[in-house]
C-alpha cells in the first residue's frame, strides 16, 4: 500500500440553506501549490460551491512519502500517473459529504493540473456508481506532461462540459490533439 500525506485546504460552504451543494476540485500548476487559487476561493463560495484545492504529490506540503521527503525534480513519469490518485481522493472525499451534490462536482485545472483532470475525468466516467464529473476547466491545456498523455483520454470525457482557455503562447488548437476530441472550440484571443 503507498502511504502519501496528501496536503489540501477544503471549504464548505457557509450558507446552508439548500441541502446540497456543487462542488470545484482545484489543480495547481507544476512546481506550484493549492495557495495559488486562495484569491479565487471566496468568488467561488459566493457563487455556492464547496471547494477543495489539494497539493498533488511533490508539490507544497504533499512531499512526504513513507516518512521520506520527496521533491518532484526527480519525478518520472509514475509519479506524474499517481497524482491522478490524488485528485481522486480528493474526489471521493467531496462524494462522501452529505451536503455536496455528486452530480455536480466540476474540475479546474491549470497546466499539469489539465492533465490531471483529463484523467480523473476519464476515470469517474468509467466508474459506476459514480456520477460523471459536471465540468472541466482547463487554463493552458496541455496534451502531455512527462509521457502522461490525455488525447486518448478526453474521448472518454463525453458525458463532462470542457471548457478551454488559453493564452496566445499556447499551442493552437490545430497543433494540440487533446481539443481534435470533436467538441466545438471557441478561440478567444485579445
Amino acid at each position: 500500500s503507498e502511504l502519501f500525506k496528501l496536503s489540501c485546504f477544503y471549504e464548505p460552504y457557509i450558507k446552508r440553506k439548500k441541502r446540497r451543494y456543487p462542488a470545484v476540485i482545484l489543480l495547481h500548476m507544476w512546481r506550484r501549490n493549492r495557495h495559488e487559487w486562495r484569491s479565487f476561493v471566496p468568488d467561488l463560495q459566493k457563487a455556492g460551491f464547496v471547494v477543495i484545492a489539494i497539493d498533488m504529490r511533490g508539490h507544497g506540503d504533499s512531499v512526504m512519502k513513507k516518512g521520506r521527503s520527496i521533491n518532484v525534480a526527480h519525478f518520472v513519469t509514475q509519479n506524474y500517473r499517481n497524482m491522478v490518485k490524488d485528485a481522486f481522493s480528493a474526489y471521493e472525499f467531496l462524494i462522501n459529504k452529505s451536503f455536496v451534490d455528486s452530480g455536480r462536482i466540476s474540475v479546474i485545472g491549470a497546466s499539469l493540473g489539465t492533465v490531471i483532470a483529463i484523467k480523473l475525468c476519464e476515470k469517474v466516467n468509467r466508474l459506476k456508481p459514480y456520477s460523471p464529473l459536471r465540468s472541466l476547466v482547463l487554463l493552458s491545456p496541455s496534451e502531455n506532461f512527462f509521457a502522461v498523455k490525455v488525447n486518448k483520454s478526453i474521448k472518454n470525457c463525453k458525458q463532462t462540459a470542457i471548457l478551454f482557455i488559453m493564452d496566445k503562447k499556447d499551442p493552437t488548437p490545430e497543433k494540440n490533439d487533446i481539443f481534435l476530441s470533436g467538441r466545438k472550440l471557441y478561440q478567444c484571443f485579445e
